[in-house]
């Protein structure tokens, strides 16, 4: 079966019970990729765009990632949208960043919710909403105390707590201002809402992740 394929191609490329072997891995990769599983597509794609132990093709590495988001894989649809923001390996296309995105937002893609909120938040691609970004980050949060498995609590707790780090940073206010009075609603803040990260804000950012 095709997705027995891509799986021991992971298997290859971890060396999870067999011989890391990514020469072996890419190969299943394509295998599996001909086969129609897109999830190995997407890897495959990210292999050839960064010349991960394979010949570095930047023209089929964004043709498979696009192939993978079209076929609505949401890591693809995140990858792509990621690199229509930072615009170096294709040319900057904020609006193009915005739709793909939010497809994987929708998905429920983390990293891909935690860029739409930023978009939303500096209005790049969108027009500017500091109400929907802070919605997204507070439910960023949200799944980093609900998340039930393992590698989801990780992930979760990590991009939480990077969220965390970005407004101590940041200080972006009208979206802070924003979060704090969702913060109030939930009772975990009874602080001014004045859009300064303060103590009070961690704390209640904190609580809301349990991180």
């Amino acid at each position: 079966l095709p997705i027995a394929v891509y799986t021991l191609g992971i298997a290859h490329d971890l060396g999870l019970g067999v011989p890391e072997d990514d020469r072996i891995a890419n190969s299943l990769y394509r295998q599996a990729s001909d086969s129609g599983v897109l999830n190995a597509t997407y890897t495959l794609g990210w292999r050839y765009l960064t010349g991960q132990e394979i010949d570095r093709d930047k023209t089929e590495g964004l043709r498979l990632i696009t192939l993978a988001a079209e076929g609505g894989v949401p890591g693809a649809q995140s990858s792509l949208g990621g690199l229509y923001l930072e615009g170096k390996e294709i040319p900057q296309d904020l609006p193009a960043a915005f739709r793909w995105t939010s497809l994987a937002a929708d998905q429920g893609y983390l990293y891909a919710m935690s860029t739409l909120a930023y978009l939303y938040e500096t209005g790049k691609g969108t027009a500017e909403n500091p109400a929907m970004a802070a919605s997204i980050y507070y439910e960023i949060l949200r799944r980093g105390a609900a998340a039930e498995i393992v590698d989801a609590q990780t992930t979760s707790d990590r991009i939480a707590r990077e969220m965390i780090t970005y407004f101590a940073r940041i200080r972006s206010r009208p979206t802070l201002m924003e979060l704090q009075r969702l913060l109030a609603q939930g009772g975990l803040y009874d602080g001014p809402l004045d859009g300064a990260f303060g103590p009070g804000t961690r704390r209640a950012m904190e609580a809301l992740c349990q991180c």
